[in-house]
């Protein structure tokens, strides 16, 4: 299997893969073409506030599934929630989990796959008695 790198960039909606030997396998931002290179696939996420939605980690699993996890505004409040989508290798949406446990404001930052398939997610999430503390939430394949 061959290693892999990743980068993404959220607000640009910019996705880069390269291949452990330097080369690109796949570049994606909507409205940008590059010679010789052809974009594989594009997907956007709107979450149910129909508001803010902004891309924070992204991730790819060795059977080159792609994770992207961010902040999203929830269903009738300004409040942000986690937001974790996973996608097919040819970019069809497999699943999308969301956290917010208060309805108050939870902001993802990172994300990890493991060798067996668990999803792992971290950010900052605010309590009813606290401010600003971390959460990390691991989904199981």
């Amino acid at each position: 299997m061959k290693e892999r790198k990743v980068f993404g960039r959220g607000v640009a909606g910019l996705l880069v893969l390269l291949l452990a030997a330097g080369s690109l396998a796949w570049l994606a931002q909507a409205g940008v073409s590059e010679a010789g290179v052809s974009t594989a696939w594009i997907k956007r996420y709107s979450g149910p506030g129909i508001q803010e939605d902004q891309a924070k980690g992204i991730a790819v699993d060795g059977t080159g599934n792609v994770y992207v996890t961010g902040s999203s505004n929830g269903s009738g409040n300004w409040k942000l929630d986690y937001a974790t989508v996973k996608y097919s290798p040819l970019g069809a949406q497999l699943w999308a989990r969301r956290y917010n446990p208060y309805n108050l404001d939870d902001e993802a930052a990172a994300i990890a796959v493991d060798a067996q398939g668990n999803v792992i997610v971290t950010g900052t999430s605010k309590g009813p008695t606290t401010q600003s503390d971390y959460a990390t939430i691991k989904y199981s394949p």
